[in-house]
């Protein structure tokens, strides 16, 4: 394990400080899981979008090649 010291400004400790307070977890506690968090999974925006893949059928069939075209003409229309 290594070790990391931190100098943190009184404005961003004390939510860290307060938050821990309500987790019943030292404030070091808190941030070792909020950088776990952080780097276990990072999520994208990519993920949210690939997630959407395949749901929607149409008959256009250059969407993939066309998309901006398409939005082009959704954003020209809404206005």
């Amino acid at each position: 394990m290594t070790a990391l010291l931190l100098e943190l400004s009184d404005d961003l400790y004390e939510p860290i400080k307060q938050q821990a307070l309500k987790k019943h977890e030292k404030p070091e506690q808190l941030v070792i899981e909020l950088l776990r968090q952080l780097f276990e999974k990072p999520k994208t925006e990519t993920d949210d979008f690939l997630q959407l893949a395949g749901c929607i059928h149409s008959d256009i069939a250059d969407v993939s090649g066309n998309h901006d075209f398409y939005l082009g003409q959704a954003i020209k229309n809404d206005q």
